[in-house]
């Protein structure tokens, strides 16, 4: 469990805060430059990182049981930086989210979640993808090795 500060825990609690609680999301790939962005009018300063004001939007996954959670992302496109920068990979790029407290930015509040950007579509307002857990254990082979007299002698005596 994370600890959080007193002011954090009072600020989740209350009924009404005045307290301001942000996302701020990273992109990077190894053919770009990192990018970090948040969604709030002015910049951030989040553990030495300069975080852009950003506007986007985050549609949380439903709580299901037959399929994985992903979240839906969709990001202005203002100044064609983040169009630019996904038609310039061929992979997919990593984006990691954390929840941030503005007046306590260097702590997380949640996060960082680590993910895979799949399924982006843009058009000359947006650009909308999928974030997908960094693990995509639904893709990995199982039972992982072949049990077969070679691999597990033991087994076949």
């Amino acid at each position: 469990m994370r600890a959080l500060s007193l002011a954090t825990r009072q600020a989740l609690m209350a009924e009404e805060t005045g307290e301001v609680f942000l996302f701020i999301l990273t992109l990077s790939h190894p053919s770009m430059p990192t990018m970090y962005f948040v969604n709030n009018p002015v910049p951030i300063v989040s553990n030495g990182e300069v975080y852009t004001p950003y506007h986007f939007d985050l549609a949380l996954p439903d709580d299901t049981v037959d399929e994985i959670p992903r979240i839906q992302l969709m990001i202005d496109n203002i100044d064609q930086r983040v169009v630019q920068a996904v038609r310039s990979i061929d992979t997919p790029a990593e984006f990691t989210l954390t929840l941030i407290r503005a007046a306590e930015p260097n702590v997380a509040v949640a996060g960082p979640f680590s993910c895979t950007l799949r399924n982006v579509s843009y058009t000359s307002l947006t650009v909308s993808g999928d974030l997908w857990p960094y693990e995509d254990v639904m893709s990995e082979r199982f039972p992982q090795h072949d049990y077969t007299p070679a691999n597990f002698r033991g087994l076949f005596a």
